[in-house]
């Protein structure tokens, strides 16, 4: 999906007379620097804004000239939000969190309390974290994302990417460049894109079959907040299967955590106590961050990669969720079974109960709906069925929108 144009102050380059400041030069192309009599004030977010959107050819120079200026001068007085993004260390960019930190700059995880394999997991994640500056219309935010293949595609939150007119991308080992929006899915809350130029950078694998085992309310929930994993913010997950409303649309099936927001920047990938990526922090609700499930995330990037959009396999059942004895949610009851659907071809009847999802837990219609949402037609998905006092897993190609 293309980013949608915005609005930039589009200044003559006679207007810029006066010798601009130290500062400034490390944004404008030598032949934009001039002299002569003056007198306009100097926007600076203006003037950066001009420079990557409208000198799109120029974005090699201009970054070779800005890191060149930074080792020759030592100049720190760039700005906040371009420091960080090369120390790693945040401030807030208008109405996006900063990441703050369960940690001290610095010092490491596990001298805080961490063990060792879980510090291990969080500085192999925090490798592959990359910050995004957002140009979109007179403002400039930042979220963070992932990168999913070593070429340059990362995945971030829908969300904070949508509308952008320009992206400039920093990874850990490498100078900011220019990314174009590949694709983006409001539904899933996930967006991908590509970042030029760059190569052999360390990738995440998004794993959407639950090979850390089923998550649970209560289950531990680490967000890593910072490139290199040197800030993150221990939690823990409040609920699964929420439904949240966000700025471009409603994420189903989002996991909610009791991590404030404000210690979580968008972007954030979220992992467990086994140091696997179980989602993507998209937002907030209620002041506590809010996260893309790594299920629905996994299939919807892959998909996103190889065909620019989403398709969605059916199942072919109705259902209603059903709670335990405890009230709390079992799963889903089967009410109908479609003859010839991927659930009847496979056995399924009426009056199962779907307990899980590719062996993560479902609880919820939500929940179900959520863990197949990414999976396009004649993927294979394995379900867990309660059968009165039998528990049985049925492994199930999804039909597609023509029912094949």
């Amino acid at each position: 999906m293309a980013a949608y144009p915005g609005e930039f102050d589009d200044f003559a380059d006679d207007e810029f007379n006066a010798p601009l400041p130290p500062e400034d030069r490390l944004w404008r192309h030598p032949s934009e620097l001039g002299s002569g009599s003056g007198g306009l004030p100097l926007d600076e977010v203006a003037v950066r804004r001009r420079w990557l959107t409208q000198q799109p050819s120029r974005a090699s120079a201009w970054t070779a000239g800005l890191v060149g200026a930074i080792l020759a001068t030592g100049l720190v007085a760039l700005g906040t939000h371009l420091a960080g993004a090369f120390t790693g260390h945040f401030t807030p960019a208008h109405d996006l969190a900063t990441p703050l930190s369960a940690s001290t700059p610095g010092v490491s995880p596990r001298a805080l309390g961490i063990g060792t394999a879980l510090d291990a997991s969080i500085a192999r994640v925090g490798a592959s974290i990359a910050t995004i500056e957002v140009l979109r219309g007179h403002s400039e935010q930042r979220c963070l994302g992932l990168v999913v293949r070593s070429d340059g595609m990362v995945v971030a939150p829908a969300p904070a990417l949508a509308g952008a007119t320009g992206l400039l991308v920093k990874t850990p080992d490498t100078v900011p460049a220019m990314a174009q929006l590949v694709a983006l899915d409001r539904a899933s809350g996930i967006a991908v894109l590509h970042v030029n130029g760059m190569s052999g950078l360390p990738a995440i694998q998004l794993n959407s079959n639950g090979a850390s085992g089923a998550l649970d309310q209560q289950s531990v929930a680490l967000a890593v907040t910072a490139m290199g994993g040197s800030h993150y913010s221990l939690g823990s997950l409040e609920g699964l299967d929420a439904t949240v409303a966000l700025r471009g649309g409603e994420l189903a099936d989002a996991l909610r955590t009791d991590i404030p927001a404000i210690d979580a920047v968008p972007g954030s990938p979220l992992i467990d106590a086994n140091g696997t990526v179980v989602g993507m922090v998209a937002g907030a609700q209620g002041g506590s961050a809010v996260a893309v499930p790594a299920w629905i995330a996994g299939p919807v990037v892959h998909q996103l990669l190889t065909s620019g959009t989403v398709h969605h396999g059916t199942l072919g059942v109705i259902g209603e969720t059903v709670p335990q004895a405890n009230f709390q949610p079992a799963g889903v009851l089967l009410k109908t079974v479609a003859p010839g659907s991927a659930a009847g071809v496979a056995g399924l009847r009426a009056g199962d109960i779907i307990t899980s999802v590719n062996f993560q837990r479902v609880t919820s219609v939500i929940g179900l709906r959520g863990h197949l949402y990414g999976l396009a037609g004649g993927q294979p998905v394995l379900l867990g069925i309660s059968r009165g006092t039998t528990d049985l897993f049925y492994r199930i190609y999804l039909h597609g929108p023509s029912g094949g």
